[in-house]
Parts: C-alpha cells; sequence; structure tokens
C-alpha cells in the first residue's frame, strides 16, 4: 500500500483511494483528521485553476472527521458530491444564480447514506447549470482547454486531480460516461432506481440516476454499497474470463477514429487474456433510442422548470431558455410514443445479450472537445434509457495523448457482476499497466 508520503511525492497533496484510506484509519496509521488535511490541501493547491468546487467548508470537514464515530465502510474516506444534490451543512445552488446561497433542510437520501457510511464531505462539486448543457467553469485537469464533460464535471474532476477518492454524480443521457472518459477515471451508472433520488434536482423520473467516480473499481463498489446494497459488496474473482458482446449501434459513425481504435483494442485485449468476444447486431427499436431518450429528457426538463421559467427567466441561459422551449414542443403522445419505443428495445434485450455476460460499446466520440462544449451523450443515451447498469473506464489514449473510455453494459440488476467485470477488463488493459497516472 502506497504511505501517505508516496501520494504526496506525485504532484503535491494526493488523497489515497477510498480502500487505502479506510485501511489507514483502521491500523491507525493514519487519523480522520489527517486524511481530511490531505484533501483540503490538495483543493487548496489546485483548485484556482481547476475549478471542480462549488463550496468548500474545511471547519464542516474537520469536524466531521472528529465527529465520526461508526467505523463504517468509507470511514475516513473523503467525497465530493455533485452541487445538484441537497446538503444541509453545505450551500446546494444548482449551478444557477437563481439559487445562490441557498440552504436545503434536508440531506438528500444519498448524503446520509454516505454519512452513515463514515465519509467525509468535503465539499459540494460544481455541475452545469441546473445540470443541464450550458457549459461550466471546471477545465480538465488532464488539458485545462479541453471539457471535462457535462453536468458532473467537477466530481470527475476532483476525482481524476487527487483532491477526493470517490465523488458522486448523476446521469439523465451521459454525465457519468462523458466526465468519466474525459477525466480519464472511472464512472459508474447503476441500475435505475437502485440508489434513490430523494433531495436531488429532479429533471426526469424516468432518466435520472445517481451514480458514482473513483479512480479504482474497489472504490466504485465500496461506494456503491454504501448508496444501496444493505452490505459491503465484496468483488468476487471470476470464475472463467468473460464472454462480452461487441455492440456497434446505428450511431457508432459518429464515433471518430480514435474511439474506434480505442474500442478495437479493449476487445482485441480481452480475447488475448482469455476472454470472448462476440458480434451483436442491434434491433430497430435500439437504434432508434437516442432520439426517443432525447425526446424524454427534453420534455421531462421543460416541465420540471416551470418554476425558474416563470419566477426567474431572466437569470436562465440562453441555452436553457433554448432547451425548455424545445421541450415544451413536445407533446404527451411524442413522449408516449417514446416510452412505447423504449419497451420495445427492452423486450430485445434478451436477444442482444445472449450468452454474453456485458455488452462492451462506445462511451464517447473520442477525446475531449473544447470547452465550448460538453461532448456529445449519443453512447450514453440508450443506456440510460433502458435503466441498464454501465461502467465507464479508460480504455486507451487517442492521438493527442488523452483518455478515451469505453462502455459496459449489464442486464437490469446485474450491477455487482458488471463491476467484477469491469475490474477483471481494467486490470488486463494497457493503460492500467503502464505505470503511469492518466
Amino acid at each position: 500500500m502506497a504511505s501517505l508520503a508516496d501520494n504526496e511525492a506525485k504532484r503535491g497533496p494526493v488523497a489515497p483511494d477510498a480502500l487505502a484510506a479506510r485501511e489507514l484509519v483502521r491500523t491507525a496509521t493514519a487519523s480522520r483528521e489527517e486524511l481530511v488535511e490531505i484533501s483540503l490541501d490538495a483543493i487548496d493547491h489546485r483548485d484556482a485553476d481547476l475549478h471542480a468546487w462549488a463550496h468548500i467548508d474545511p471547519s464542516h470537514a474537520r469536524r466531521q472527521a472528529r465527529s465520526c464515530g461508526s467505523a463504517g465502510i468509507l470511514d475516513g474516506v473523503c467525497i465530493g458530491v455533485k452541487d445538484i444534490i441537497d446538503t444541509v451543512d453545505l450551500p446546494t445552488e444548482y449551478g444557477s444564480p437563481i439559487y445562490r446561497g441557498h440552504r436545503p433542510t434536508v440531506d438528500a437520501s444519498c448524503v446520509s447514506a454516505l454519512s452513515r457510511a463514515g465519509a467525509i464531505i468535503v465539499g459540494k462539486t460544481v455541475t452545469t447549470e441546473l445540470a443541464f448543457t450550458e457549459p461550466a467553469i471546471t477545465r480538465n485537469p488532464i488539458a485545462p482547454h479541453l471539457t471535462p464533460g457535462a453536468s458532473s464535471c467537477g466530481s470527475a474532476a476532483a476525482v481524476a486531480d487527487g483532491m477526493v477518492a470517490i465523488a458522486i454524480g448523476t446521469q439523465l443521457s451521459a454525465s457519468i460516461v462523458r466526465p468519466a472518459s474525459y477525466c480519464g477515471v472511472l464512472g459508474f451508472k447503476p441500475t435505475l432506481g437502485t440508489i434513490s433520488t430523494a433531495g436531488i434536482k429532479p429533471a426526469s423520473a424516468t432518466l435520472d440516476t445517481v451514480g458514482v467516480f473513483a479512480r479504482t473499481v474497489d472504490d466504485l463498489a465500496l461506494a456503491y454499497c454504501a448508496l444501496a446494497p444493505p452490505e459491503e459488496l465484496q468483488l468476487a474473482e471470476l470464475a472463467r474470463p468473460p464472454r462480452l458482446g461487441l455492440v456497434r449501434t446505428a450511431q457508432s459513425d459518429q464515433a471518430d477514429t480514435s474511439a474506434h481504435d480505442v474500442f478495437d483494442l479493449v476487445a482485441r485485449t480481452v480475447e488475448q487474456a482469455g476472454g470472448t468476444i462476440e458480434d451483436r447486431v442491434t434491433s430497430p427499436p435500439l437504434d432508434a433510442l437516442p432520439h426517443a431518450q432525447e425526446c424524454v429528457g427534453t420534455y421531462d426538463m421543460a416541465r420540471a422548470l416551470s418554476h425558474e421559467q416563470l419566477h426567474a427567466p431572466q437569470l436562465l441561459s440562453a441555452t436553457v431558455k433554448a432547451m425548455i422551449q424545445q421541450g415544451l414542443e413536445i407533446g404527451p403522445g411524442e413522449r408516449a410514443a417514446a416510452i412505447t419505443l423504449r419497451d420495445q428495445a427492452a423486450y430485445a434485450l434478451p436477444e442482444l445479450f445472449g450468452r454474453c455476460d456485458a455488452l462492451l460499446t462506445f462511451a464517447v466520440t473520442g477525446e475531449p472537445p473544447s470547452r465550448s462544449s460538453t461532448g456529445d451523450p449519443v453512447f450514453g443515451r440508450a443506456w440510460t434509457f433502458l435503466g441498464l447498469p454501465c461502467v465507464c473506464l479508460p480504455g486507451g489514449l487517442g492521438p493527442n495523448g488523452l483518455p478515451i473510455g469505453v462502455q459496459l453494459v449489464g442486464r437490469h440488476g446485474t450491477d455487482q457482476k458488471l463491476l467484477e467485470i469491469a475490474k477483471w477488463v481494467i486490470q488486463r488493459l494497457p493503460i492500467h499497466n503502464t505505470g503511469k497516472s492518466i
């Protein structure tokens, strides 16, 4: 296990991974207070340039460390929480001037679950305006002139930069997948409904999903079992190498050459390591899902923002105003047709998976684009709409040396199995075995 000194020698203070932090506390090698100071020092050193954090309260973080009396599964682990998730002790401004200084009266369910598990909530991470597509101020920690991704950008950047071990985000289309890929970390979107969304600024009850960013699969599993299952999740070694279905949807031509190269590299690596790759044929309803998901998401979002539109339209960006208008032009019948299409695609899932343990598909169209965009969510839409668990993992590097993720998709409710497969795959990828930090 790396020591705290080893971590800090990398680029100044770097928070240890969650498993390591917990072990340091349990063996009295480091105190919770020391771990908090490492995260706070990292933020103090680098966030003036990165802008991953919307709100930091060092005194509150230190009080949590001193008062924690439970040796929970996240004991001593420093965590960031996306700023659309309600917190009593920290402002929750939803990335919008409409809510400047807003203080909720109740913690979101997921925040309470993390606290029960012994986590230390260091602060609130930056989100895009109301968690939609207007780019935020956060920079990509690998390439500051490029986007860190979508609405969960601050969470992904904070983890990638080593400010915290784990951060919580949300996904409506691909807001876990894109930031994970662009920042070179792991992102996990569990099965829809597994983690409560109570206390989170709603956009779509049909799509909203709580997710997790971390630097290791084991840390994803720790956070997941604090948020969802009743007891600690132990990732088992696979009894055999996985059988993955290779899925190229009708949108695959939107991925650039570098994304295809990384995708093919991951597939070859799995086969060379003893896994099985099967080409899977998608159904017409599945290929049509990205447009249908966009229809439902935009319809729901426009109505979820009725209060903001009515009472503070002057504080909404032109981007959000345009999205609201687009959503209001979609009728209930069009939304219902999109839901029907989703149900048809879901009916065909058993045939799509076949004998496969999980599906391997694209996560993003390529390397991160400029900061004027949050990237294209096309490869997250279908799987989010279907409510399936997904893990984005760094698959390789593009021509500019920037990370490009791939996506593993599991059957509904197979979250633990999907994490076990993700761990098997990433341990064998060249990018994982270079010995270098992404």
